[in-house]
């Protein structure tokens, strides 16, 4: 039996999701993240529905034409897709995906590879949030629904966040916890989060 990863405070679960779709999507984390100039990152998500509106942004935090949104980054369009510039990559499907980016800008979509040349930007005063996407000092709406079920952030080589999806057992709170820091990071909006089976 594998040693639990978190504290005994929290159960770690499968994943966590937002529930809100539409204009009104209103579920989002604050990992309180600057990033900076090659940054590297890995989520492990999944679109689970109403693609209607805007994007599905499984993350972001940009000002326009520096961003991890995008071009540089990850946004999930209305139909369903990932636009990278070069093309758009489908995941209407309903499969859990893995997108990561190296320190180079080499990105990869369930390991293989997608984009190159296309690094993180710093962002002097926008921090990256979850299930959303940041844009100059506002959290735009998600307009749609996912699952996270991992995300880790690196600089210089070295994770500085780590987050694992559970729930406090003391009063059930949803989030991810921060092997990292040892932070535990609610919803920071309205509506309410959804959560996988128990690991």
């Amino acid at each position: 039996m594998k040693p639990p990863k978190l504290p005994a405070a929290y159960q770690e679960v499968e994943y966590i999701g937002s529930t809100t779709g539409g204009s009104s999507a209103a579920e989002y984390i604050e990992i309180g993240i600057y990033p900076q100039l090659s940054d590297a990152l890995t989520i492990k998500f999944q679109a689970t529905g109403d693609y209607s509106g805007d994007a599905i942004r499984p993350l972001g935090a940009y000002t326009p034409g520096v961003e991890i949104d995008g071009y540089r980054g990850l946004r999930l369009w209305t139909n369903s897709a990932i636009d990278f510039g070069g093309g758009n990559i489908n995941i209407a499907d309903g499969n859990i995906h893995t997108m990561s980016c190296s320190d180079v800008g080499a990105w990869e979509y369930d390991g293989t590879a997608i984009l190159t040349g296309n690094p993180i930007q710093t962002q002097q005063s926008i921090s990256i949030v979850l299930f959303k996407a940041r844009y100059l000092n506002r959290v735009l709406y998600g307009n749609g629904t996912l699952r996270i079920y991992e995300f880790k952030y690196y600089r210089n080589g070295a994770a500085i966040c780590s987050l694992v999806p559970c729930y406090r057992k003391s009063d059930n709170v949803i989030g991810m916890y921060d092997l990292v820091t040892n932070t535990f990071f609610t919803n920071a909006g309205t509506g309410t989060f959804e959560k996988g089976n128990n690991v």
